[in-house]
């Protein structure tokens, strides 16, 4: 996946934002009242949910590796006439929030892009950064069996993801990517987020298991 190419982020938006849009209202909805807090999104995107957070919260700030990504979400920040938000552009591992600076840390589709070990680094930075009672919600591909099982069954997997995306008319390019990427990258197994999760301090961690491929997670400090 080449984040820098403009050509590949209109593909990626094209195919993937006709999904995520219309989740965001029972998104925001889950995540409560953002009134005088500060919120946070790992993996921004072109911040569609990021511009939705900002009319909310007191203060928002968006963290995304894509340059082209990062460009057009500051282009809605300015269309939107927001001056409470910040956009920081920059790889997961390399965001070093200031200690109990934030209230609610957000992100889909982001964490299956780092290995456990960055996951594990990552929650550890979120736990630092957030405030006492603060939280953080992840929804992503996260899989109901354990690493035992993997070999057999992460095929199934990929197969019933690219099931769900076979009516859009961009579903063979569609198909191409996401076999490519979840082949590529660190999907896993929701148990084992749980526990990286724990490991980085978090002791309220409640998993909701949504299919075989995906799950939410949210973690109270």
């Amino acid at each position: 996946m080449n984040w820098c190419d403009p050509k590949y982020v209109d593909r990626y938006l094209a195919t993937y934002d006709e999904t995520f849009s219309q989740q965001i209202p029972d998104q925001l909805n889950r995540l409560g009242d953002l009134s005088g807090k500060v919120f946070v999104e790992l993996g921004c995107g072109a911040g569609e949910f990021l511009v939705q957070a900002a009319h909310r919260a007191e203060k928002c700030i968006g963290v995304d590796i894509s340059p082209e990504m990062c460009r057009r979400t500051r282009e809605k920040i300015q269309l939107a006439g927001l001056k409470n938000t910040r956009i920081i552009c920059s790889d997961l591992s390399n965001w070093h929030p200031e200690d109990e600076s934030v209230d609610v840390v957000w992100s889909v589709a982001t964490i299956h892009h780092l290995t456990d070990e960055e996951k594990r680094k990552l929650f550890c930075n979120v736990f630092r950064a957030l405030r006492p009672a603060g939280k953080l919600v992840i929804q992503d591909m996260m899989f109901d069996f354990g690493c035992d099982e993997y070999e057999d069954k992460f095929p199934l997997v990929i197969s019933s993801v690219l099931a769900a995306f076979a009516d859009r008319a961009s579903s063979e390019v569609l198909g191409r990517d996401l076999r490519a990427t979840l082949y590529a990258e660190h999907p896993a197994p929701s148990s084992v987020v749980k526990k990286l999760m724990q490991d980085a301090g978090f002791e309220a961690v409640q998993i909701d298991q949504k299919s075989e491929a995906f799950a939410d997670i949210e973690a109270v400090k």
